[in-house]
């Protein structure tokens, strides 16, 4: 990773009809925030590309790979980002995992059959990916909690398989395979409440 990750925030409600027209919204905590199309697709992409190699480090440089020829892309990553719609994560990972919760979108289906020690996410005859078991755990209940850190801070306290004990290190980790999660719209990231 060569600079701040790049995450979205919220869950995309598709075109929905404002005023004479379709625009895209988003959902923000509580409220609904209408895009137009260079910042969905910016917004969309901030999520990652499935299968990208550069998935574990998907900075502003990777999602501008992947924006070939959009002029004034930056300008939108810096609204976006502005918005509360995409955040930047350099700091402490305690701070960015308060700010957020993770939401599952999509079902648990179980042991991956060739690598048993990993769960698969996705819906009844199409997994979408397969994540290591501290994973899995965290992301079937995360959204329980009122944000990332506190669910790490319960992950570590109920003996997750990573047996480390530690919400930092619960949290690095799951920072760490996030993009996995959010480019198959296995879950999602919305504003923690304040």
């Amino acid at each position: 990773m060569t600079g701040p990750l790049v995450v979205p925030v919220g869950r995309y409600l598709g075109m929905l009809p404002v005023g004479a027209g379709l625009r895209h919204v988003v959902r923000v905590g509580g409220r609904r925030v209408e895009l137009a199309d260079d910042e969905q697709l910016v917004w969309a992409l901030a999520h990652g590309v499935p299968g990208a190699p550069d998935l574990g480090g998907w900075d502003r440089a990777a999602l501008m790979r992947h924006l070939p020829g959009e002029a004034g892309a930056d300008a939108t990553i810096d609204r976006l980002v502005g918005g509360g719609l995409l955040l930047e994560v350099a700091g402490p990972v305690e701070e960015f995992a308060r700010s957020v919760r993770l939401l599952p979108q999509a079902l648990g289906l179980g042991n991956d059959p060739v690598e048993g020690r990993r769960f698969r996410l996705g819906h009844p005859g199409a997994a979408l990916v397969a994540v290591p078991a501290e994973i899995f755990f965290l992301w079937s209940w995360a959204g329980l909690d009122d944000n990332l850190w506190t669910a790490c801070v319960r992950g570590a306290k109920t003996a997750l398989p990573d047996g480390s004990g530690d919400p930092r290190a619960l949290a690095t980790t799951i920072l760490g395979a996030l993009h996995q999660l959010l480019s198959t719209n296995a879950a999602c990231l919305d504003a923690a409440p304040a």
